[in-house]
């Protein structure tokens, strides 16, 4: 139902009599006008709510710069490590081959000294095959030996027996002549075994005479255990007491 109002006296009396009227003239409930101290308590909570907030963000935002700062100093930390543990591991390499070229350098220093040990006693060691002793064959017997028969025969092979350690000419219980050849090396080893054995064969090859092969070591690689046990080759000792001592 709509009520009509014709002049401005009729209205206000009938807004004095119906405060509803006047409520919905001002657009809202009687009961609901917000007042202004609760905008203001609700502004002020609002605002502590927000610094509470923003406190709490700082706090959030320190312990991140705080740990971002530990990361960057572990990471400082782990580059620094990395880096030691890499120039320790090329002082490592440095020392392991330097280490590799001395024991090299001994290996070699062992050898020349145990081929010139075995140069000094050609009488001992075709005595203890049963021969005597006539001589010690030079590069110079070697290359006269073999240049008759050196056709044929591979460079490295004439090398090799051109400057075999040790060649010996002996002779049996009969007279007969019989040519030794002889290897020598701190460790005897399967190289040493294949060269004595080689040059045996080149001997009897190019005199027609028999010939023995021999290793002269101190000590023999077990490779080469059953080649001496089977005669293959003959084993000189050198004693490792004698050896030390020169």
């Amino acid at each position: 139902m709509t009520t009509t109002f014709h002049d401005l006296p009729t209205l206000v009396e009938a807004l004095d009599r119906n405060p509803e009227y006047r409520e919905k003239l001002r657009g809202q409930p009687a009961d609901s006008a917000p007042t202004p101290s609760t905008n203001a308590a609700d502004i002020a909570a609002l605002t502590a709510t927000v610094d509470t907030i923003a406190a709490k963000v700082d706090q959030l935002s320190d312990k991140i710069d705080a740990t971002n700062a530990r990361v960057d100093e572990t990471i400082a930390r782990m580059d620094k490590a990395t880096t030691e543990m890499a120039e320790n591991t090329q002082a490592v390499k440095r020392l392991t081959s330097q280490m590799e070229r001395r024991d090299q350098d001994t290996a070699t220093l062992k050898g020349w000294q145990t081929e010139e040990k075995a140069r000094r006693r050609p009488g001992v060691i075709v005595h203890q095959l049963g021969l005597t002793f006539r001589r010690t064959l030079t590069d110079r017997d070697l290359r006269q030996m073999m240049a008759p028969h050196q056709k044929g025969i591979p460079t490295s092979k004439r090398e090799s027996f051109e400057e075999a350690d040790l060649v010996i000419e002996a002779e049996d219980p009969q007279g007969n002549t019989t040519y030794v050849a002889v290897e020598a090396s701190f460790t005897g080893n399967p190289s040493d075994v294949n060269r004595a054995v080689e040059h045996a064969e080149y001997l009897t090859r190019f005199t027609g005479c028999p010939a023995l092969a021999v290793v002269a070591s101190v000590k023999n690689h077990p490779s080469i255990h059953n080649d001496i046990a089977e005669g293959t080759v003959s084993w000189h000792r050198i004693k490792e007491k004698e050896f030390l001592n020169n």
